[in-house]
């Protein structure tokens, strides 16, 4: 890297839209340049075009979807560090940028803290530009009719227009973000030449903002987005405004945006363009004057004229005509036919290719065969009768009329649960679970804890456990060659994809395998899994802060957050449903601590396993729970210590088993609890709990109303938040001193004692083989 002071920082600059303004032209140029750009112009481009869309996802916070999480969860993270390690200029290209809101922008900037933030928007013509918008619109699933949505766009009460267009459009909005604390020759303004220019002329002014010759560099025709005719545009509108409401944005952008809207309609041609009607030619004239005057007053560096940007009057539009669109509706038909002929013929291969592995012949479908079995759905609520069922008839794991009565039981979490306390008891007990006919598997709990990080591939992660590879297998081959009942019980397998599912239960075979799911109140796991995200993953976050994450991925990413991929028993039980029976799923409510304790969460435990509770002494129970206080301690300690620096092992030492388990938790301070602005929430996430388990079918252990609110919930009074005082920081910062300093006496009397021992050897040549 470039450590030369005297020398300017390397620039990045934020290509943040606007988009239908030639962003996928040039994104496609730089792509397809990305080589000769970092050889022969010095800029990064670091990644291709769709990348960077999840780029900048990412920083918004909107995690990928499903099928790409492994490939694009983090990437904000991933590619501002390349940025960072670069001598390289470098560039980032997504109109997704624009919509990031003041605080996405602070943590772009912070990220970037020490170059040279550039911001690029590419501005057109609203006059042309507003019907592309439309067209834009309906693409991506809306509504609304061109005449409504010209309205909306006028609407003095309506800042941001209909579906927020104007926050990726007009600069006032989506610009001054970015340039509020830049100097104005860092923000750039490229114009798009009017129509009838040069077609590479805005490839040369944006290259010049850039600082690129732009003939150095091979052409590439990007493909063209063609805008649709008015009788394709007014199809797609009817085809959007017949489908229902609640229909899959997934499904929708497979068939109708790429499978109709990209493809069918745009093949049948145009029968005239979408334009501006004259009635609201002057309201886009006066946005215009304003956005141009905004400009000039702030400055803003202009690459092209600004008279690009003034809408000139065209020829009326025409009315759709009825003949057009029906012959469109034909071709869009025809199409999907054609395209569920393919798909029906694949699957008829498949079912003939499965028939002659398994040698049974023609595989039986039924009629809705290529339909997926509906999964729960967690951002929608099922609704079921209030009354909670009954649990369903449970297997004995003890059957003799089962395959050497051959079961195994995972014991999942959630890790918010009392599972964590309910292992060392497990072990304790483990000689008198032994004679009720439940084995533990392996040596001991630890043992366990590696297998879980090997099967979800994390020992790979860290270096100090890379020797546990196989930890896994070893205990799966335990499971499979000994026929009888074997529980695995830990946390750490929770967050299992369905491929690590599929593992788990085919290594298993021929036991049958059983899952085991505590679940407690939603008021109780919030609190515990903050203080988890403070001991384990040296969290900083206030509780206030980390639950406002939580919230706001309760509808947003939530199958992407930690928290609910974790801790929600609907997306814990989801991998596991397509593979095992209902009955073979338990889910175990678990009752108030501070009313039923421990010792009823053990009964019910027990009856899955099929054990006499009375025959095991539920002891060790588990330790108190931290609570406000002492959360607000640890919090402050980790930024303490974030800044001194120690190492994991003595984290674990001197924080997780000296202070945490041995101070704080047996302080018996109230325990964390949802503050009473969040009732409402609380209240809808927990009735979408208990609905989606009661339809789910799984065996309910407990009662399913013991996750609802009670009544004296929020009449408890919530902890108050500590004072920040300097006398609390004081003793912080004292602690973390001596943290440092039983760490570092650790360290000298590990030295002392392999010193001895080698001086030992040194001495006594007979002991060296010992």
């Amino acid at each position: 890297m470039n450590t030369d002071r005297s020398s300017p920082p390397r620039r990045v600059f934020l290509h943040i839209g606007a988009p239908k303004t030639g962003t996928t032209y040039l994104q496609q140029r730089l792509q397809h340049n990305t080589k000769t750009l970092a050889k022969n112009g010095n800029l990064l481009v670091p990644g291709r075009m769709f990348a960077q869309h999840q780029v900048a996802l990412d920083l918004r916070g909107i995690p990928p979807q499903p099928s790409e999480r492994n490939n694009y969860a983090g990437i904000w993270h991933r590619v501002v560090d390349r940025i960072m390690g670069s001598e390289l200029d470098a560039i980032l290209s997504s109109e997704l940028l624009a919509w990031a809101t003041p605080a996405d922008v602070a943590r772009a900037r912070a990220a970037l803290d020490g170059r040279d933030i550039h911001v690029v928007f590419t501005a057109r013509d609203l006059g042309r530009q507003v019907p592309a918008i439309w067209q834009e619109e309906l693409k991506n699933g809306a509504r609304i009719s061109f005449d409504a949505f010209l309205e909306r766009l006028d609407d003095p009460g309506n800042k941001l227009g209909p579906r927020q267009v104007w926050m990726g459009q007009d600069p006032r909005i989506c610009v001054e973000k970015w340039a509020a604390e830049l100097d104005p020759g860092n923000v750039h303004i490229v114009t798009v030449p009017p129509r009838g220019s040069d077609p590479d002329l805005l490839w040369r002014r944006f290259s010049a903002v850039i600082g690129i010759d732009p003939d150095a560099y091979e052409p590439f025709r990007a493909e063209s987005n063609v805008g649709l005719g008015v009788s394709q545009a007014d199809l797609l509108q009817r085809i959007n405004a017949s489908l229902p409401v609640d229909f899959p944005v997934p499904v929708y952008r497979w068939y109708v945006k790429h499978n109709v809207a990209e493809t069918s309609l745009v093949a049948t041609g145009r029968d005239g363009k979408v334009g501006l009607p004259e009635q609201h030619f002057e309201s886009v004239q006066r946005r215009t004057d304003e956005i141009i005057a905004y400009i000039e007053s702030r400055g803003f560096h202009v690459t092209g004229d600004l008279a690009d940007l003034r809408p000139v009057p065209g020829p009326p539009a025409p009315e759709p005509d009825e003949a057009n669109v029906a012959r469109a509706a034909v071709s869009v038909i025809r199409d999907l036919l054609d395209h569920l002929r393919k798909a029906r013929e694949r699957e008829d291969e498949l079912k003939a290719e499965l028939g002659e592995v398994t040698g049974t012949g023609p595989v039986p479908v039924p009629a809705a065969a290529n339909e997926h079995e509906p999964e729960i759905d967690v951002s929608t609520p099922v609704r079921v009768s209030n009354d909670v069922p009954a649990a369903a008839a449970r297997v004995d794991p003890h059957d003799p009329n089962k395959p050497g009565g051959h079961a195994v039981f995972l014991y999942v979490g959630t890790p918010a649960s009392p599972l964590p306390g309910v292992r060392p008891m497990l072990w304790a007990q483990a000689r008198a679970l032994a004679g009720q006919g439940v084995r533990l598997a392996g040596r001991n709990d630890l043992e366990q804890f590696y297998a879980a990080l090997d099967l979800r591939h994390d020992v790979d992660t860290d270096p100090g456990i890379r020797a546990e590879r196989d930890a896994w297998e070893d205990l799966a081959r335990q499971v499979r060659e000994n026929p009888g009942t074997w529980l695995i019980a830990h946390e750490h397998f929770s967050p299992l994809s369905q491929e690590m599912v599929d593992r788990a239960i085919e290594s298993l075979a021929p036991a049958a395998v059983h899952l085991i799911v505590t679940v407690p109140d939603l008021d109780q796991q919030v609190g515990r899994a903050w203080v988890r995200y403070l001991l384990y993953a040296k969290g900083t976050d206030s509780f206030p802060l980390f639950l406002d994450g939580i919230v706001a991925n309760s509808t947003v990413g939530r199958a992407g957050a930690y928290f609910w991929l974790t801790e929600d028993p609907l997306l814990v039980l989801r991998p596991w449903r397509s593979r095992l029976p209902a009955e073979q799923l338990h889910v175990v409510t678990a009752p108030e601590p501070e009313t039923q304790g421990f010792a009823q969460l053990w009964d019910r435990v027990a009856g899955v396993l099929g054990v006499d509770p009375g025959s095991i002494d539920p002891e060790p129970a588990p330790a108190g729970e931290i609570g406000v206080h002492g959360g607000e301690v640890l919090r402050r300690l980790n930024s303490a210590l974030a800044a001194r620096g120690v190492d994991e092992a003595g984290y674990q030492i001197w924080v997780r088993d000296r202070l945490a388990e041995k101070v704080l938790a047996p302080a018996g301070e109230n325990p964390l609890r949802l503050p009473a602005q969040h009732r409402t929430w609380y209240e809808r996430e927990s009735r979408l709990r208990v609905d989606g388990l009661a339809a789910s079918g799984v065996d309910v252990v407990g009662d399913l109303a013991e996750l609802m609110p009670s009544g004296a919930t929020f009449d408890r009074g919530q902890p108050a938040d500590l004072t920040v005082s300097q006398g609390l920081d004081d003793m912080v910062s004292a602690f973390a001193d001596f943290v440092i300093w039983l760490e570092q006496d650790r360290q000298r009397r590990r030295g002392l004692m392999r010193r001895g021992a080698r001086a030992i050897r040194e001495r006594f040549p007979a002991l060296r083989r010992w």
